[in-house]
This record gives C-alpha cells, sequence and structure tokens, in this order.
C-alpha cells in the first residue's frame, strides 16, 4: 500500500488499510508481558541512589 499507490485506492480500501494502521500501532504503546516483567525487576527512581551526590 506504501509506495504512492495508497492516492490510487478507492476510498474504503483507503480506510480498511488505515484501520489496519491503527489496530498495529495500538499495541505500540502497550508493553508486552516481557517487558512488564523487566520493568518490575528495575529499581525505581525513589529507591535508587542519586549517584555522586549522595
Amino acid at each position: 500500500m506504501c509506495g504512492g499507490d495508497f492516492m490510487s485506492k478507492n476510498p474504503e480500501e483507503a480506510m480498511d488499510f488505515l484501520s489496519y494502521v491503527a489496530e498495529v500501532s495500538r499495541g505500540w504503546d502497550e508493553p508486552n508481558a516481557r517487558e512488564v516483567g523487566r520493568m518490575n525487576s528495575q529499581p525505581n527512581a525513589s529507591n535508587a541512589k542519586a549517584g555522586i551526590y549522595t
């Protein structure tokens, strides 16, 4: 659909494609299970030392 032929599609095909892109991109904001585990295993900023100034 990329490469310029997007403009040559009929409106229904264009909306189907945009709906697909919206569905796929929705997952970019939601962490997957592996990322959630990694985030929980890292210390948060309130528990971490502030560096050389502590």
